[in-house]
């Protein structure tokens, strides 16, 4: 499930996910992938609508946030759909709500500070960069 709101975050999610689905030889239908607004209510209002429209659902959802994964849950949630027996889904971003849910979401993490780590020899905006692979303390900050 993508959002219709276009952002470089969820371009780079979508992409990713085709290239992966591509490599693993997994075949997707055209009509399994919905767009649907990313707010929690937009996905939820969008889904209701998908729902009443008589959609049949794949067997599970690659949602491009958790948030949109919320939304979604709720909408199946009120149409009896069993999660994850009926339909399984799958968040991005690995909110804390995630582990509070039941069942709980199953996410994707992306650690910041690993991120920030592969990222770094790229950097061209740091005058303390290292030439050497290991980053001194005083030129590398991660929060």
């Amino acid at each position: 499930m993508a959002s219709y709101v276009e952002t470089t975050n969820f371009k780079l999610r979508r992409d990713a996910f085709f290239k992966n689905m591509t490599r693993l030889g997994l075949k997707t239908r055209d009509n399994d992938v919905l767009s649907i607004e990313s707010t929690y209510d937009g996905a939820y209002n969008d889904m209701i609508e998908l729902l009443r429209s008589g959609i049949d659902l794949a067997p599970c959802y690659f949602c491009t946030n958790d948030i949109i994964a919320y939304g979604v849950i709720r909408a199946l949630r009120e149409f009896k759909i069993r999660i994850p027996q009926d339909v399984s889904i799958i968040g991005f971003d690995n909110l804390p709500q995630s582990s509070t849910m039941e069942p709980s979401l199953t996410t994707i993490e992306v650690s910041k500070r690993k991120l920030a780590i592969l990222l770094w020899p790229f950097s061209t905006t740091s005058s303390n960069r290292r030439i050497d692979s290991r980053p001194s303390r005083s030129s590398l900050v991660l929060s």
